[in-house]
């Protein structure tokens, strides 16, 4: 009786914490604050409660040319001990873009209804802050303002388009401040969303579904993976391009 009563102690336990992980949130924090020359850029992931807390920092973003792109100093820290878990800088070029698009290309051609699911997983979030505020000044009173306008324009398009695919449950705040008296930008821009737990298993074991469905979809994934995990490394020797 006693083994029995241990057994049954253990499996509620189990199910107890099964119940409390599909009940939980997962809540991912973008922000991008921009002043003169000066970036801070992050994005966070909070789980469980709380109990995972796990931040991708940008502290920094030198852009080149146009043909060399920019580089990005990324910072990975574990925030419930504030350990960094890895520092690297990440090279964004036509190169870089390039081979995204090939690989996203080859993801959709064996990944059976990707788009379809998708869509359907980003209607699981709900965006639950929108903070966009941007300053702007060209140095000409009529530049400045045909700028504001035309950022009005791309900031209500750009809403438009986040509540077609995932629901807002609190009311933008949305800002263009135009500084006719100089030339500056500067922005402040803060998203937050959120899912059920179980909403995002459920939606991961619809798409390992349809990867196994696929012919060669396995294969493909496998590849980029692996890519991605080699790709780090090799990233990170790779020559930065002369300072112009």
């Amino acid at each position: 009786m006693l083994i029995v009563g241990i057994i049954t102690a253990v499996m509620l336990v189990l199910i107890l914490a099964v119940v409390l992980v599909m009940l939980s949130s997962v809540q991912l924090t973008l922000y991008w604050n921009r002043v003169g020359e000066n970036d801070e850029m992050y994005v966070q992931v909070r789980a469980l409660y709380g109990w995972i807390k796990y931040r991708l920092n940008v502290p920094a973003i030198q852009f080149h040319n146009l043909i060399d792109g920019l580089t990005l100093k990324v910072k990975q820290t574990n925030e419930n001990t504030m350990d960094i878990a890895k520092k690297s800088k990440a090279r964004v070029d036509k190169e870089r873009i390039r081979a995204i698009y090939r690989e996203g290309k080859d993801l959709l051609q064996h990944t059976e209804g990707f788009n379809a699911w998708l869509k359907r997983t980003l209607g699981v979030f709900r965006c639950t802050q929108l903070k966009w505020s941007t300053g702007i000044g060209a140095g000409d009173a009529v530049q400045t303002a045909v700028l504001a306008g035309t950022l009005w324009t791309i900031k209500s398009a750009a809403v438009g388009l986040l509540t077609k695919y995932i629901p807002l449950t609190a009311v933008p705040k949305l800002a263009v401040n135009p500084q006719y008296n100089r030339t500056s930008f500067q922005i402040q821009f803060v998203c937050v969303v959120q899912a059920k737990a179980a909403a995002l298993g459920l939606s991961g074991c619809r798409l390992i579904y349809r990867i196994f469905r696929t012919p060669g979809g396995t294969r493909a994934w496998f590849r980029l993976l692996r890519q991605v995990i080699q790709g780090d490394g090799e990233r990170s020797k790779r020559p930065e391009p002369a300072a112009t």
